[in-house]
């Protein structure tokens, strides 16, 4: 009878430390697959409202100087997917159009944002200078973590930074 009981117990210990084993795996999982960038996407129009195919839109994180050139379809939409987050200028400067610089873009982990510009007739030497204010849409995946740096330096641990993101 002890021997059986000595058995039992084992056997739930084993499965005990297997379920548990299961779970922190797919708490890491779970982590791993959660997204590191975010998106820059938008329309390229003229004041009347036409949009401007072929466009180049040049995207650059302002602090690293990582840039990226995208250039508009035939309906004037441009995307640039997997950018890591940070700081962005979006800008273009078509022919025939003053350059259009959108700066201080502020991309979080997870976003998907639309930056629509619109450009006004001009030489391309004229530039016109917009703060992204009022012209950024957001839209945020269903699962965003941002970490404050506030936060990120009062943690000691990752497990604890961790712990404390939705």
């Amino acid at each position: 009878m002890t021997r059986e009981r000595s058995w039992l117990a084992l056997i739930r210990a084993f499965f005990s430390v297997m379920f548990s084993l299961m779970a922190v795996c797919s708490i890491v999982v779970a982590k791993a697959q959660t997204s590191t960038v975010g998106s820059i996407s938008g329309t390229v129009r003229d004041l009347q409202g036409a949009v401007i195919p072929k466009a180049q839109v040049l995207i650059q994180e302002e602090r690293t100087g990582l840039s990226r050139t995208v250039l508009t379809n035939d309906d004037g939409f441009y995307s640039a997917p997997s950018l890591p987050f940070g700081h962005y200028s979006v800008s273009t400067a078509p022919s025939g159009f003053k350059r259009l610089i959108i700066s201080a873009v502020e991309l979080h982990v997870s976003e998907n944002i639309v930056v629509n510009l619109t450009l006004e007739i001009g030489l391309v030497s004229e530039t016109v200078n917009v703060n992204n204010e009022t012209l950024v849409v957001t839209r945020n995946s269903s699962v965003s973590s941002l970490i404050q740096r506030s936060k990120w330096r009062s943690c000691r641990s990752l497990h604890a930074i961790i712990r404390s993101s939705p």
